[in-house]
């Protein structure tokens, strides 16, 4: 029996997933970021050890047996990420052939099976990633949370910090935010929120963590919160429809795999169906039923059986 592993990466969370050539799960691991933009490399090699070092544990074997790995990994996108990761690689699983790639490739796969169609991750970031099935891939959005990420957890919950402070001067209406995040956060008034926010143990995942209120705001009827969650949904269906066009793919149905975790919210996943409809008719939307590690793990053994494209690196 021949064994791979599949790592998934991403800003909140690393998981790593041992297989076997049945593709029956055998052992998995779990641990911090480990996207090295947010956490440093050091943090997120740290990371990849500890998940694959803990995936391996349960599995009872050692590096040794492992015929192919798959590193997913967020903001693996440019020939210089992908040296860094490769190192990450190297490092972890010395000997292994190892694909690296964007963690949107392993998100795909989760859904579809195959390294065809477009997958749209709402998490921590957001990105939409589309491949054809001669190869040509294209992108839109994943700029990162300082240049763009809309219709993320970031983006998200930072439209909602704003429109707190804007609703506290009287520039916007009232909203059921406020209280919700003061509480969440342990604060008496919205002045506070300067202090938290400029404080140096402040991090971006922390901020992330607020996008469930602006959700369950938005659901239990707030205009303000229902207003910044069909911004951001509608930003990333605009970008599916861009590289759906871009790749040619809208001329027939395509899958659109739909991963992240904001997909856990039923508003979220449901307004994100409504905004496909919309802007991108063609689009048919799958929820993967397994994780992103799950389908790192999968690419990794179509390596191992030979099938892997060349063009996925």
């Amino acid at each position: 029996m021949r064994y791979v592993i599949g790592l998934d990466a991403g800003g909140t969370k690393t998981i790593a997933v041992v297989m076997d050539e049945a593709r029956r799960e055998c052992g998995r691991g779990a641990s911090g970021p480990g996207n090295y933009h947010s956490v440093g490399q050091a943090g997120a090699l740290a990371a990849i050890r500890h998940a694959v070092g803990a995936a391996l544990m349960q599995a009872g074997l050692a590096v040794e047996q492992v015929g192919a790995g798959c590193f997913a990994l967020s903001g693996v996108g440019r020939p210089e990420d992908q040296q860094i990761g490769k190192g990450f690689a190297d490092a972890v699983l010395p000997g292994v052939p190892t694909v690296v790639c964007n963690d949107a490739i392993a998100a795909l796969y989760s859904g579809a099976g195959k390294p065809e169609g477009i997958v749209m991750i709402a998490g921590t970031g957001s990105i939409v990633y589309g491949f054809a099935s001669d190869g040509r891939k294209a992108r839109a959005g994943g700029w990162g949370y300082r240049l763009g990420d809309e219709g993320s957890g970031w983006w998200i919950a930072e439209q909602a910090l704003f429109a707190v402070t804007r609703a506290h001067d009287g520039r916007a209406p009232a909203t059921d935010l406020t209280a919700r995040l003061l509480a969440r956060l342990g604060l008496s008034r919205p002045e506070d929120l300067i202090t938290w926010a400029y404080s140096p143990a402040w991090t971006r995942d922390q901020v992330a963590a607020l996008a469930p209120l602006a959700l369950s705001a938005a659901e239990a009827g707030d205009a303000v919160a229902a207003g910044i969650v069909g911004e951001g949904v509608r930003a990333l269906a605009l970008c599916v429809r861009v590289v759906a066009e871009r790749l040619g793919l809208d001329s027939a149905p395509y899958a659109v795999v739909l991963s992240g975790s904001l997909f856990r919210a039923a508003l979220y996943e449901d307004l994100m169906r409504g905004a496909l409809a919309e802007q991108a008719a063609r689009a048919m939307p799958v929820v993967p039923a397994v994780d992103a590690a799950t389908g790192a793990a999968w690419l990794a053994l179509d390596a191992l059986n030979g099938q892997r494209r060349l063009w996925i690196e």
